[in-house]
């Protein structure tokens, strides 16, 4: 079935005049040299594009950047901070949990469009560059007042009156006049961490707080009556006198740590003097005095010998291998 015939190429179309002769593509499809209208005669090229019903029905073809002008640019203002404070206040309403459970909507009969939000709240004033809700009950809409006049729930606002208005913040009453937390500090002249400190953590009143930052007085711990060490309650027997532990190893000689280490093991003042005193051989000392390495008497005592089994059994190993034992 061959291809349908296209009616005889014109002159000029209602978007672009053609110039020169159809061309036939390798395809054998036809194609025409074409420069668009809407284009400044000294910014005008010539583009070639296919010559099809669609080019017909349409009324020629226009460059991308005429035809783009007219197709996407309804106000003009999609890159200014009025534009991106309307997105973001319809993002919140629509998409934050918190704005969704608790009812806080956009007004999209009145506020959906960008020229009716920038109708209401106009240029965005230096130093205001959030969409703050005036009744923070409320959501992005325009309010019904009881004599009939509509006003907007919503105006331009800088970032410390949007955190003022937050509904989480702590309230604070000053002779008859509602505060939040940071704005008292803020009257008073003290760090808002401070007075949280004070105000919330301690449950203090509110002149009690800065009074307490002010004079820097802090909240100091009672003294608590530390019980004496138990080695020091014990009474040692050393020659006539009886003595502390503490005194008694002094006496002696040796380390009260270490002592009183052993003393709690279970041995006597005078076995812990000793083992003090004359400390067991180290492993490392048996191992070198007998000519073995401490890695073999470790894996003999981890298998259940003691240490005189585990030397023994080394040494005549060794003596067997070396042949001196026949």
């Amino acid at each position: 079935m061959g291809k349908k015939t296209l009616p005889p190429v014109q002159a000029e179309y209602e978007k672009c005049r053609v110039v020169g002769d159809v061309v036939i593509g390798p395809s054998g499809s036809p194609y025409i040299d074409i420069i668009c209208k809407s284009c400044p005669p000294d910014q005008a090229v010539v583009r070639r594009v296919a010559y099809s019903k669609d080019f017909i029905r349409s009324g020629g073809r226009q460059c991308k950047s005429c035809a783009n002008t007219g197709k996407t640019t309804t106000h003009g203002m999609s890159r200014t901070v009025e534009y991106r404070g309307w997105i973001n206040a319809k993002g919140r309403a629509k998409h934050d949990p918190a704005y969704i459970a608790k009812g806080r909507t956009f007004d999209e009969k009145n506020l959906g469009k960008f020229e009716q939000f920038y109708e209401v709240m106009g240029d965005r004033p230096e130093g205001e560059p959030t969409v703050e809700r005036i009744d923070n009950d409320q959501g992005y809409v325009m309010i019904t007042r009881p004599d009939g006049t509509v006003e907007p729930n919503i105006k331009w606002a800088g970032h410390k009156e949007q955190a003022n208005n937050k509904s989480t913040n702590i309230p604070v009453e000053i002779d008859n006049v509602t505060y939040t937390l940071t704005q008292a500090a803020e009257k008073f002249g003290v760090s808002p961490a401070a007075l949280h400190y004070h105000y919330v953590r301690k449950r203090r009143t509110i002149d009690e707080s800065v009074r307490r930052i002010r004079t820097g007085e802090r909240d100091r711990p009672a003294p608590r009556d530390r019980p004496a060490p138990a080695g020091n309650a014990q009474k040692i027997k050393v020659g006539e006198d009886d003595l502390t532990l503490a005194a008694a190893c002094d006496r002696v000689g040796v380390s009260y740590r270490k002592t009183d280490y052993f003393m709690k093991k279970g041995l006597t003042f005078d076995a812990a003097v000793e083992r003090v005193k004359h400390p067991p051989e180290t492993i490392v000392e048996l191992a070198a005095r007998h000519g073995l390495t401490v890695a073999s008497i470790m894996g003999n005592l981890k298998r259940g010998k003691t240490r005189e089994q585990a030397v023994a059994y080394l040494v005549q190993k060794r003596d067997k291998q070396q042949g001196t034992i026949i």
